[in-house]
């Protein structure tokens, strides 16, 4: 899903092809009485009408590192996400929340912290003693 929650990707069950499906709520003018659902404003009546868009993705499909469906994937080959691109061009020193060994982490985990000063609440794989999933905080 996107980041408003109103689109999903998927493939297309026809020709299986990546598409975006987007719901939303357009407005819709009447200029003579209608529904109970109709809103009066002056001398016409609005109503909300939902509308479905749905659309092709060139670039979506399923990352090869977080391994999640996105709707748009980059890299030379629209291999990965947009947060792993990000991450692998500036991973960022990481502290493990069981060990409190430091990793560099190529992914942007800092987007699950709620604080600086606190651990987030997505794991990810600690190669450090503990060698376990683990949370994460980002260190200055």
């Amino acid at each position: 899903p996107t980041s408003d929650g109103m689109a999903r990707i998927g493939r297309c069950p026809r020709c299986r092809s990546w598409i975006s499906v987007t719901t939303s709520s357009t407005t819709k003018i009447h200029t003579q009485e209608g529904d109970d659902d109709d809103v009066v404003g002056g001398d016409e009546l609005y109503s909300l009408v939902p509308s479905i868009i749905v659309e092709a993705c060139e670039h979506a499909g399923q990352c090869q590192i977080c391994n999640q469906v996105k709707s748009h994937l980059v890299d030379d080959g629209g291999t990965v996400c947009d947060a792993f691109y990000l991450g692998r061009r500036r991973p960022l020193l990481y502290e493990c929340e069981q060990c409190h060994g430091t990793q560099h982490i190529p992914h942007p985990m800092y987007r699950y912290q709620p604080s600086v000063d606190i651990f987030g609440k997505t794991s990810w794989a600690c190669h450090g003693p503990c060698r376990i999933f683990t949370m994460w905080r980002i260190l200055p």
